[in-house]
């Protein structure tokens, strides 16, 4: 199996959405997904999901911030052909503080982070949610 450079979803439902924003695959599309952000490789969704005003305000809102944590972790939107083909010829990674990838670091990865009771993450790297939960839990954060 070979390893693409991107990954190009068509549209991604609403629960695909809400699961990848909490770094979680619920199916093969939001698990690739997931995988990808991950490892810091690029993610383009050609169409994104509108949200219709007759959603009730909370469903709203949590679809609202679900699509901005995709846009922290680099998925880029577009509806756009002419738009996506650009993205495509400039393609690189995000990248952060001098073309270094954003990693993530997760609860099973956790241990390897701590020094002397304190949880020490080298630059460019995040938590993923569940490892920020266990770092709470045991008081490192």
């Amino acid at each position: 199996m070979v390893q693409a450079d991107l990954l190009c979803v068509s549209v991604l439902s609403q629960q695909q959405m809400l699961a990848i924003a909490n770094l979680q695959g619920i199916d093969v599309v939001s698990s690739a997904v997931v995988a990808r952000v991950l490892t810091g490789k690029q993610v383009i969704v050609c169409r994104q999901i509108s949200l219709s005003a007759d959603l009730h305000y909370g469903v709203r809102q949590k679809l609202q911030d679900a699509q901005r944590q995709l846009l922290k972790y680099g998925i880029v939107y577009t509806n756009d052909e002419v738009l996506l083909k650009k993205t495509l010829t400039k393609l690189s990674p995000k990248v952060i503080n001098n073309e270094r990838p954003i990693s993530f670091i997760t609860v099973d990865e956790l241990d390897r982070h701590v020094q002397a009771g304190k949880l020490v993450l080298p630059t460019n790297t995040r938590l993923t949610p569940s490892a920020q939960d266990a770092a709470r839990d045991r008081q490192l954060i």
